[in-house]
């Protein structure tokens, strides 16, 4: 049950991720000659980019920790090594969630992003 959980929320988070990036992008320059990917609407340059966890219950610091956990265990994976002393510097890049509704839905994503 813990398994499907959890590869259901991974998608889910997958697809919120997904949705978040496609939805930030401008459709055009507001002036001429301006790069819609400046760096006002998008994070700064990645080590290995953005990762995400989504805590059902909705608490912030299990979303965080979810998410940097995540980041840690793909980035000492890398490339097939496996570093065991990796250090990294990260920032919150988004806050999402869900109140409400029939189920009481109280859902936190937490997305950082991994600096140089």
């Amino acid at each position: 049950m813990n398994t499907l959980r959890r590869a259901f929320l991974t998608s889910v988070t997958a697809a919120s991720v997904v949705l978040l990036a496609a939805w930030t992008l401008p459709s055009a320059p507001q002036t001429a000659g301006q790069d819609p990917r400046s760096a006002t609407t998008h994070p700064p340059v990645t080590a290995d980019g953005n990762y995400s966890f989504t805590d059902a219950n909705g608490n912030y610091q299990n979303a965080v920790e979810g998410a940097v956990v995540r980041a840690h265990d793909a980035l000492s994976h890398a490339n097939g090594q496996n570093i065991a002393d990796l250090m990294f510097n990260w920032q919150v890049y988004a806050v999402t969630g869900t109140r409400g509704g029939f189920m009481g839905k109280r859902d936190i994503t937490v997305t950082i992003h991994v600096l140089q």
